[in-house]
């Protein structure tokens, strides 16, 4: 909150009585960050500039930070005054060193990926080191990295003996779950790119995003196909014909066919300013990130290495995000 402080305060008059207002702090503060400014002028009333106080929450807030933002608004105003006709938008709010640093080291996050590896190397989220650390938790199951990877590798080589690989698209039509995670992972590790879709979505908008990318198959589970089109092949999870599939495969990696400019998944616009379009992202920005474990929300939240999974995948490149995860 901000409040400029600019009302003359009012002056009690009692007989045989001096009565003068004092300003007094507690330690509680009313709000989260609260920036409380006014005048200040001379005996004679001549203006003296501004003057103020920061009252945060230290629970939220530590008095370094407060005293940088503090230092910033200071910037703000100087750079005002300085140009009294000037925009508001083109004063910068950080310092000269700020943001040096800004666009320097705390923005280099760039890593080199290994000629060859693509992103296998980024996207798979097992380390060998800890195959029984965990690595996916939900409300439903909980998963090590060695039994998240030995998941998604049955998974792959079923999908590359249905047809997907490089330049093939998978819809995944799942909730986020234990399943979504290992089957945007087994897509990877086959070589292709995946479609997350909500079923969520009006009949309409699923139909037209699976007729315009045209996967090779659609992932998902039986209580979720009545709300897909007819059209397309569809790989049912948990139909007990898939789960015997799934069985008679290996858990070995598969060889990698994919190289840092393969796609990775496609995710399509809102569609607010006419049809829905689909954009792609690869696999290069997504090792910048590392492998951490992937929790769903509700379990492990504020653990060390917990990420939550709280952004819709069919809307959000991060939420596909299972790979800050």
């Amino acid at each position: 909150m901000l409040a400029f402080q600019n009302n003359t305060l009012p002056q009690l008059r009692l007989p045989g009585l001096v009565v003068e207002g004092e300003q007094l702090y507690t330690e509680t503060s009313k709000f989260d960050l609260a920036f409380s400014m006014g005048e200040q002028f001379d005996g004679e009333g001549r203006p003296l500039g501004l003057g103020g106080t920061i009252e945060y929450a230290t629970d939220l807030f530590d008095r370094e930070s407060v005293e940088r933002l503090g230092a910033r608004l200071i910037h703000v105003f100087e750079a005002m005054t300085a140009d009294p006709g000037g925009r508001v938008g083109a004063v910068d709010v950080l310092t000269a060193g700020r943001a040096a640093a800004g666009a320097g080291d705390l923005n280099r996050t760039e890593r080199e990926v290994p000629a060859g590896r693509g992103s296998r190397s980024s996207s798979g989220p097992a380390p060998p080191a800890a195959p029984d650390a965990t690595a996916l938790v939900s409300e439903a199951a909980t998963l090590t990295y060695g039994e998240l990877d030995a998941a998604a590798n049955r998974l792959a080589r079923l999908l590359a003996g249905r047809g997907a690989g490089p330049g093939h698209l998978v819809a995944l039509a799942l909730p986020r779950s234990v399943e979504l995670v290992t089957a945007m992972l087994a897509v990877a590790k086959a070589g292709a790119a995946y479609l997350p879709v909500d079923t969520g979505y009006p009949a309409e908008r699923i139909a037209y995003m699976l007729e315009d990318s045209r996967p090779v198959l659609t992932v998902t589970t039986g209580a979720l196909t009545g709300r897909l089109p007819a059209a397309g092949e569809v790989l049912v999870l948990d139909d007990e014909h898939t789960v015997t599939e799934l069985h008679r495969y290996g858990t070995d990696d598969l060889p990698s066919n994919r190289t840092p400019g393969s796609p990775l998944y496609v995710i399509y616009t809102s569609g607010s300013t006419g049809k829905p379009n689909g954009r792609g992202g690869d696999g290069r920005r997504r090792g910048q990130h590392g492998p951490q474990p992937a929790r769903a929300p509700g379990r492990g939240a504020g653990q060390p290495g917990a990420a939550v999974l709280l952004a819709e995948p069919s809307t959000s490149p991060s939420g596909t995000a299972a790979w800050r995860c």
